[in-house]
């Protein structure tokens, strides 16, 4: 199993069309179609583990990824090194384009865009291959991480008598 390389993330109008009603909620809000299909493997072999589990298998093919999430590490990493070249030189009194230092904010920026390019990747890895320990300990340890009872709202709910 090759380990997931995000962080899973489903639009909630996606629902597997196979699936009970409380699948398909669960679905929606934490499980990706890989996590789904690994649900149902798992279910087939005779593993039956807790859906949160499942919250570990990630999207290898990064499907759900969003503009954001892929994005604002390196925006963020070419702003702080923008901004630090334009601090300092505001707080030395030297004007921002003195000393040559115009062409240095590309050079800057592409730094900065390729320092977050790397700095999102390796934090990526490092959490997919978390994920897929956890994953692979849940797997392996079914009886620690049984199904829990489903609750509804009619065993907390009593029958309401309204004073009139």
């Amino acid at each position: 199993m090759a380990p997931p390389k995000c962080a899973p993330c489903v639009p909630l109008s996606d629902k597997p069309a196979d699936s009970s009603l409380r699948d398909a909620a669960l679905a929606s809000t934490m499980l990706s179609p890989y996590g789904v299909a690994l649900k149902k493997k798992d279910e087939e072999d005779g593993l039956f583990i807790h859906t949160d589990c499942y919250l570990f298998a990630g999207d290898p093919d990064q499907k759900w990824q969003t503009l954001i999430g892929k994005y604002w590490m390196p925006s963020s990493f070419v702003t702080l090194g923008i901004g630090n070249m334009v601090l300092t030189r505001w707080l030395s009194n030297v004007p921002i384009r003195a000393k040559g230092s115009i062409w240095k904010m590309p050079l800057v920026a592409v730094v900065g865009w390729v320092g977050g390019l790397k700095c999102r990747d390796y934090l990526r890895d490092y959490t997919a291959e978390r994920d897929a320990h956890m994953l692979h300990y849940c797997r392996l340890h079914p009886k620690d991480f049984p199904r829990e009872k489903r609750v509804q709202y009619k065993d907390y709910l009593t029958y309401w008598f309204p004073i009139r």
